[in-house]
């Protein structure tokens, strides 16, 4: 559990939203209106989850920040690492970076 529940909150919904997009067919073909439906709803509903996880992680950084909270070095880059591992999670790694100066 990360230190930040609204965090956990968000991931876990995101989560969720994600496996819904698993759980449309990928035999090919044609997809039905409801699946068009549903890949829009899970699409959309992934953007509404990466917006609120921006906006909470931008907000918990500036309080850090404010309150002169510093930043642990090693777990900073530890979490680089991690995202660096899947490409598209490379722009939260330069995000994380600048964080860190």
């Amino acid at each position: 559990m990360h230190p930040i529940p609204v965090l956990d909150r968000i991931a876990e919904r995101e989560f969720f939203d994600a496996a819904n997009l698993h759980v449309i067919r990928n035999a090919g073909g044609a997809l039905s209106e409801s699946e068009q439906l549903k890949i829009s709803e899970a699409v959309e509903n992934l953007r509404r989850d990466n917006i609120a996880m921006v906006r909470e992680a931008t907000q918990a950084e500036q309080g850090l920040r404010s309150q002169s909270v510093p930043l642990d070095p090693a777990r900073m880059g530890q979490m680089a690492d991690e995202l660096n591992h899947t490409p598209a999670l490379a722009p939260c790694a330069v995000k994380l970076s600048s964080m860190s100066k």
